[in-house]
């Protein structure tokens, strides 16, 4: 090659090396995004290409698709009344989540799709709504995880969450209104996975069958911590507020009001199938089961224990809740009592605060105003016959409904320190006095400042 053909092709390769040198290998993902869903912009194009535990930021507007998650991300809305996403294909999930990844998401609504958010990643959600989803609000399978905080979950058909073998992290969520035409659990089903539920409402969630409100089955385990079921119904199946079949629940400082199974048992809780039931500082008001005669159901208004399971109650007040037969507690195998109340419960054909085939082992300390067909044999301590002298439903300070004990109710005081196995009440207020003397039978510790009507 000539020595000017040399020169000039040592230049040209020259400057194309460096200009090669100076590009960047790929250009850089970026770590924040803002999107405009009024203005056009395109969630899925952001999804594609935030960095990974990068940041979007929807601003107002209603993102139309169904949104397919795979990387780590956090999602931030204006506001759950600004920022919507709503499905395109409606027989599809809105948001679906990839294993192994944690997507964070914020301030909005997603709605409108087969269900809301599906994930078998872990998913936290807070500031937001999931609504009008066709088979579910929100589906964890397999190993995923959800974890809401001030969440409201309505108006879902399927169940407003489901846990299929994964986990749940509920706290200061609303659960309302949401409709299971099929399994049972309108609330929340759980099969086979773990929930742990605090500070949450379950209102108005109606099901075809088991559980109105919730529903634990094939193994599931459910922790429920300061947790209202208000209004809940089964039409055909068993516990209108919760039902547990071959599953476990540890329930503390909750509520259970006006919840109903229209033609099963438990108005308030069923506990099937070799199921578990542990429940302390918890009140059973006015629930009831099935008073109709042609229906197979109304046994156990405010509990119903089938002769396979087991509940064990310390510190309860079950009151005025009715049924046909075992109007308070309907126990067909063992249920275990210790400083309970039972009053005022109605039964349509059998009298008295309980009944069944099965037994009501007390443990002592309880208040059974009328034991009726009760096979309940009284231990030291145990108050039978004595009215317990009860104010009017009200919070009293606490975060859901209670039953009040008036100043001379033969409750207070009853129960000896020694024996006082809780440090609180329901309303998270002291069990005893400060000179440490006695507590009171069932869920309510009157203290000295309280306002009784």
């Amino acid at each position: 090659m000539p020595d000017r053909a040399r020169v000039s092709a040592f230049v040209i390769l020259t400057t194309i090396g460096a200009l090669v040198a100076a590009a960047p290998a790929g250009a850089q993902a970026p770590a924040e995004l803002e999107v405009r869903c009024d203005a056009g912009d395109s969630l899925e194009a952001a999804l594609g290409s935030i960095e990974t535990g990068g940041r979007i930021l929807l601003r107002s507007g209603v993102c139309t698709g169904n949104f397919s998650i795979t990387r780590t991300v956090r999602i931030q809305g204006e506001g759950l009344d600004r920022v919507t996403l709503q499905a395109a294909d409606p027989a599809r999930p809105v948001v679906q989540i990839s294993a192994g990844i944690t997507v964070k998401v914020s301030g909005v609504t997603v709605r409108g799709g087969h269900i809301g958010v599906s994930t078998v990643g872990r998913i936290e959600m807070t500031f937001s709504t999931v609504a009008d989803n066709t088979d579910a609000g929100i589906e964890v399978r397999d190993g995923g995880m959800l974890v809401t905080d001030r969440v409201l979950v309505t108006r879902n058909v399927g169940s407003g969450i489901r846990i299929l073998n994964g986990e749940a992290a509920i706290s200061g969520s609303v659960i309302s209104k949401n409709l299971s035409d099929r399994a049972g659990g309108a609330g929340v089903l759980v099969v086979g996975g773990r929930a742990e539920i605090a500070m949450t409402r379950f209102d108005e969630n109606e099901s075809v069958n088991d559980g109105g409100g919730l529903l634990a089955t094939r193994k599931g385990i459910v922790v429920l911590d300061r947790v209202r079921f208000f209004r809940n119904t089964t039409r055909v199946g068993q516990g209108g507020g919760i039902a547990l079949r071959g599953s476990t629940a540890d329930i503390t400082a909750s509520s259970f009001f006006e919840n109903a199974a229209d033609t099963g048992n438990g108005g308030g809780v069923a506990v099937l199938d070799k199921s578990e039931l542990r429940m302390t500082n918890t009140t059973l008001a006015s629930n009831v089961a099935s008073f109709s005669s042609s229906s197979p159901g109304g046994s156990g208004g405010g509990m119903h224990v089938d002769k396979t399971s087991t509940a064990a109650l310390v510190h309860a007040t079950l009151v005025n809740n009715s049924a046909r037969l075992g109007a308070g507690i309907a126990s067909l195998n063992t249920v275990t009592m210790q400083a309970t109340l039972l009053a005022g419960n109605l039964g349509a054909v059998e009298p008295g605060e309980c009944g069944g085939s099965g037994r009501i082992a007390s443990q002592g300390w309880n208040l059974v105003l009328d034991p009726g067909a009760c096979r309940f044999i009284a231990r030291p301590g145990d108050l039978l016959g004595a009215s317990p002298l009860l104010g009017p439903y009200g919070t009293y300070g606490g975060a859901w409904n209670t039953v009040p004990l008036r100043s001379a109710s033969p409750a207070i005081d009853r129960v000896p320190a020694d024996l006082c196995r809780l440090a609180v009440d329901q309303r998270l207020r002291p069990r005893t006095t400060p000179a440490g003397k006695r507590c009171a039978i069932g869920a309510f510790e009157r203290q000295p400042d309280d306002v009784i009507p």
